[in-house]
């Protein structure tokens, strides 16, 4: 599993997330966490190049408008549990006191709690410019639809909902980075999809994919 590799000189990484589920960043105040001992590193969206990313971007023509998310959030989270900062230390009970040590300043934002409430007129916008809300809008008919439904003897018509799926994977959740002298990047994780990481990854620090690899643990 990803978690299982752990080179003896590795630092520990831990996130900040959002508390929020739509606010403003006014200001992050990294002093304290900088200054504690056995902190290497604190990074906010400012310390990145501010690539967005989506998935499958670059699978179909059009896609890219699927690129809306950042590493770290820059001014603005969208969803609780937003990545906004993050910190690098020798050990993990110092990396945890770091994100302690961080101050957010956020000014709440009105919220959207479904789909229907996203797409009325006076809803907060979510993205700036996408209208209604709406990423995307997909119109599958099979068949005839209309004259199927004349000729039918009952139409039943209802609005239906369903839980989230999820696949219950037995991998427990891990990465490790390094960087070699060269400058090449290689990162050991849980993944399904290594290629399509590998893309976002070079892509989020404006590196040639030739330059990193990405190893499937599992």
């Amino acid at each position: 599993y990803g978690a299982d590799v752990f080179p003896p000189d590795a630092l520990i990484g831990k996130i900040l997330r959002s508390p929020y589920a739509h606010a403003q960043i006014r200001k992050i105040d990294t002093r304290s966490a900088e200054s504690l001992r056995g902190v290497k590193a604190v990074l906010t969206a400012k310390d990145t190049p501010l690539i967005h990313y989506g998935f499958r971007e670059g699978a179909d023509p059009g896609n890219e408008r699927f690129a809306d998310k950042l590493p770290l959030a820059s001014e603005k989270v969208r969803f609780v549990g937003e990545e906004v900062a993050a910190v690098a230390a020798v050990d993990e009970d110092t990396a945890t006191e770091a994100l302690d040590r961080l101050i957010v300043d956020y000014d709440e934002l009105p919220v959207v709690t479904s789909p229907h409430e996203a797409m009325k007129e006076d809803a907060p916008e979510l993205h700036e410019g996408i209208r209604d809300n709406v990423a995307l809008e997909i119109a599958m008919n099979f068949g005839d639809v209309d004259p199927a439904l004349a000729e039918a003897d009952v139409v039943a018509e209802d609005e239906f909902h369903t839980s989230q799926v999820e696949p219950v994977c037995l991998e427990t959740q891990g990465c490790v980075a390094k960087f070699d002298a060269d400058g090449r990047l290689t990162v050991w994780t849980s993944t399904q999809m290594p290629f399509l990481l590998r893309a976002h990854l070079a892509k989020c620090l404006d590196l040639p994919e030739t330059r990193v690899r990405v190893i499937r643990t599992v």
